[in-house]
Formats: C-alpha cells, structure tokens, sequence
C-alpha cells in the first residue's frame, strides 16, 4: 500500500500527517533510519521492552525469596537507569 502524506511543524520537530488508513495503535511508534528514508514501527523500542521485562522479573524475586533461592548463585548485571 503506497500513499502521500503532508508534511507541517510542530513546535521546532517535523511531523507528517498519516492518512487514516496508516494510523498507529497507541501513543508511541519507533523510527528505524533506513538507507532511503524512516522505518515507522509500532510500539516501544524492543531494547526498552527487554529492559522493562529485566526489572519485573527482578521486583518479582524481590517479592518471592523461595524462587530467588533457587537461583542463589546466579549473577544479575545492574539493568540501566531509566
């Protein structure tokens, strides 16, 4: 499917108006530089996904010492700020 779109200011960003057939779910896409142009995925960044699965898994261990047991020997490397 191929389409045009306009393309206005907002603020100091560019912004292109989709037409209604290529609307995202949600409030956030991701954008992939490509060699001839922008990839628009939707959803969050996968990085910041695995990230955010990292620190749920970490608070459930937290909450639940005999699973964390299981795993004493086990190493966690620090997880990035956010």
């Amino acid at each position: 499917m191929k389409a045009t779109a306009q393309l206005f200011k907002n603020g100091g960003s560019q912004a292109i108006r989709l037409p209604k057939k290529f609307r995202f779910p949600g409030k956030t896409v991701t954008l992939q530089q490509t060699g001839a142009g922008v990839l628009i995925k939707a959803g969050q960044d996968p990085e910041k996904r695995l990230v955010d699965a990292a620190r749920a898994y970490q608070a459930f261990l937290r909450k639940h010492p005999a699973e964390a047991a299981a795993m004493d020997d086990w190493e966690f490397a620090p997880l990035p700020t956010p």
